[in-house]
Order: structure tokens, then sequence, then C-alpha cells
């Protein structure tokens, strides 16, 4: 029994989590007649924004959450083959696209 447990507790797991889905992405944020929808695309696009400006894109300050969001729009229907990826790497994508941090 014991043999088990150790080897139970060495067997590397691997998890794959996301809250989130591309096409989920895209189909609140391909909703304008629906304000819940697009409130989600909206408030997502600003979370991971504000994780991750600074790090993994720089947007800049006079940048407009309607502009970013409008660039994950854009990225999403021009890449539809990215879909199957979580909604953060493809907001992660979009943005740094167009806002990649300059090299020091």
């Amino acid at each position: 029994m014991k043999r088990i447990l150790l080897l139970v507790l060495m067997t590397p797991i691997f998890v794959h989590a996301e809250f989130y889905s591309g096409n989920e992405l895209k189909e609140n944020c391909n909703k304008p007649s629906s304000s819940f929808g697009r409130g989600l695309c909206h408030g997502y696009v600003a979370g991971i924004i504000d994780a991750g400006s600074g790090i993994l894109f720089c947007v800049p300050s006079n940048a407009t959450l309607g502009q970013t969001t409008d660039m994950v729009i854009k990225y999403i229907n021009e890449n539809p083959a990215q879909l199957h990826n979580s909604a953060d790497r493809i907001v992660v994508s979009a943005i740094a696209k167009d806002f990649p941090c300059k090299k020091r």
C-alpha cells in the first residue's frame, strides 16, 4: 500500500485550467447588442491589461479600454485558429502585437 501511495505522489500531474476560453471570449465580444456580453468582454480585457501591463506588453497611458477591446476583437476575428487557446492567452497576444514593450 505504501508503494502505491508513493508512486501516486511521485507521478507528475498535468492540469490545464482555464477560466475562460477563446471561443467564449469571441462569443461575448462579438455581441454588440448584448450589454452583458459586451461588459464581460470589456471587463476581461481590462483585467488582463491591469495584470500584464509593463510586463507582457506596454499599453500607452492614453490608450482607452474601448481601443484595446477593439484590438482584441479584431485579433479574434482575424485569427480563428487561435480560439482553442485560453482567453487570457489570446488577449495577451492581441495587445502585445500592437503594444510591445521596448527593449532597454
